[in-house]
Parts: structure tokens; C-alpha cells; sequence
């Protein structure tokens, strides 16, 4: 059976490489990227605000708020119960580095599982209250779908590569209504730019944005200004440099944090230690329960 698929992709590539070339091919190869992209947003999105939903508000009971202790420890210990019981013979990453590592030692070859797993866990995590964000899983699980839809079409590796970077923009643009990530792609995925590669980079971001909208149009945020105002622009300055000054901390602490977890060997001790830390800053502050959106909309 599956001799029989891999003759007939190997057929169907044939042809197709005979009528129509591959720059435009990769057009119509974003676009599929894009609408994948788009509907792996959109899923990643939904159960995570389902999950959050329904423990912030939908879930009634007196004592409720003792709970968000326990939370974040119960969503990192069914991530990691999953990781552990459904990814045995490849290794689970997160983070964008990984990615950045695949592209340049890996010819672009995303493991499969990714598509799926990185969806499962981030949703799992950030719904039970671990504030770990969205951005990075939905760019794997986006990566992914670019990686293998380019592997199956028999792409070259620069061509597979710019259908990952589209996999990586069309996601960011469903999961922020965005069609400007293609900057993302291009600065950090694609740093050798070329014009053409433009096209196709546009074209997944904005068909991910539409698709996105499609199955989940809940508005993040909401804009209460009228535009850009120049009388505050010295309070603009001044809100870059914190900003700035801010991301600096947040990469050194966030280093320092996660150096500390991998001296840890036991995963399930990494699932105490890190559970009842992050269960108390969550008692203490609910304000830092999970991805942030539904406190920042209120």
C-alpha cells in the first residue's frame, strides 16, 4: 500500500514538474501551506481558550480558587505524560531554535509529529495556566506542515525551506490576525531575502489570516485608539527603551531558569519542582494565569 502511494506521488511529481515549473508551483504550494497553517492556528487557539474558559469561568465550585494551584501543574503533567507515552522514538523540542537548527543541519526536515504534538501540549500547558505562549508552538506546528508538504511534493531544499517559512508566517498571521508576519519569516527563517520569495510568503500569510478568521474570529485585543498620536510620541521612546531593558531580563532569566530545569534529569521532578512554582506565582497573582489575553482584554 504504501509502495503503491509513493509510485503514484513519484508519478503525480513527474507530471507536474513537466507542465508547470517549480517557482510556479510554489505559489500554488503556498497557498495549501497557508490554509493548513491557517486551520492549525485556529485549532491551537480554540482548545486553548476552551480550556481556559471553562476553569476561569465556566467552571463553577466554592472552593475554585484554591485550584489554580493544582492547574498548571496538572497541564504540564498531561504534556508531559503525553511526550513520554506517544513520542518515544524522536525527540520533542520546543522553542524556535530547534527549527533554526533543522533548516541549517537538517535540510529543513521537520518531524511529522510536530504538526500535531506541538499543538497537544502548548493547549494542554497555557489552558491549565502555564504562561508559556503560543507563538513558538504554532510556528513549529506551521514549520511542519510546510516542511512535509514540500518533502511529499518532491521539492527541492530550498525550495522546502521557503515552503517552512511560509508554514511558519501563515501560522503567526492566523494565530495574531497578522498577515504582516511574513517580516518574522523573512528576518529570522529566510535571512538570505530574495524578491521572489516574496510572493509566495504573502500569499500563505494572507490565506492563513482569512482561513484563521474563518474558524476562530474572537478578538484578541481591542484598539482604543484613534491612531498615532504625536504628542505622546516622547512617551513612545520611553515605552521602547523599558521594553527593551525588559527583554533583556526576560532572556537572561529565562536562560538562567531553563539551565537550572536541565540539571534536573527526572522529568517528573521537573514537573513538581516547576508545577508548584509556577501553581504558587498563579495563587498569588492570577493575573499571570496562562497565555494572559482574557486578563489583558478585561
Amino acid at each position: 500500500m504504501y509502495l503503491k502511494l509513493v509510485n503514484y506521488v513519484d508519478a503525480l511529481n513527474h507530471y507536474r514538474k513537466s507542465k508547470i515549473s517549480n517557482r510556479n508551483f510554489l505559489v500554488f504550494a503556498a497557498l495549501i501551506v497557508g490554509a493548513l497553517s491557517g486551520l492549525a492556528a485556529a485549532l491551537l487557539k480554540s482548545i486553548t481558550h476552551h480550556i481556559e474558559e471553562f476553569l476561569q469561568s465556566g467552571f463553577q465550585w466554592q472552593y475554585k480558587y484554591y485550584l489554580f494551584f493544582f492547574f498548571p501543574f496538572i497541564g504540564i503533567l498531561l504534556s508531559v505524560l503525553y511526550v513520554q507515552r506517544f513520542i518515544k522514538k524522536s525527540k520533542f523540542e520546543t522553542g524556535l531554535t530547534p527549527v533554526l537548527y533543522t533548516i541549517s543541519k537538517k535540510s529543513s526536515k521537520i518531524e511529522p509529529h510536530n504538526i500535531y504534538s506541538q499543538i497537544i501540549t502548548a493547549a494542554l500547558t497555557v489552558g491549565f495556566g502555564g504562561s508559556t505562549g503560543l507563538e513558538a508552538p504554532i510556528v513549529t506546528s506551521g514549520s511542519g506542515i510546510g516542511s512535509i508538504i514540500g518533502r511529499f511534493l518532491g521539492l527541492s531544499y530550498r525550495e522546502t525551506t521557503m515552503l517552512l517559512a511560509c508554514g511558519a508566517a501563515g501560522a503567526i498571521s492566523a494565530a495574531f490576525n497578522s498577515p504582516i508576519a511574513i517580516v518574522f519569516a523573512i528576518e529570522i527563517l529566510l535571512p538570505e531575502f530574495t524578491i521572489p520569495a516574496f510572493i509566495p510568503l504573502l500569499l500563505a500569510s494572507a490565506t492563513a489570516a482569512v482561513v484563521g478568521r474563518l474558524f476562530f474570529n474572537e478578538q484578541l485585543f481591542f484598539l482604543v485608539t484613534e491612531g498615532w498620536k504625536m504628542d505622546a510620541l516622547f512617551y513612545y521612546v520611553i515605552l521602547a527603551i523599558l521594553i527593551g531593558a525588559f527583554s533583556i531580563y526576560f532572556t537572561k532569566a529565562n536562560y538562567f531558569i531553563k539551565s537550572s530545569f536541565y540539571k534536573i534529569k527526572n522529568p517528573y521532578n521537573k514537573v513538581l519542582i516547576g508545577g508548584a512554582m509556577l501553581g504558587l506565582m498563579v495563587f498569588l497573582f492570577p493575573t499571570l494565569y496562562g497565555e494572559g489575553y482574557i486578563t489583558i482584554k478585561q
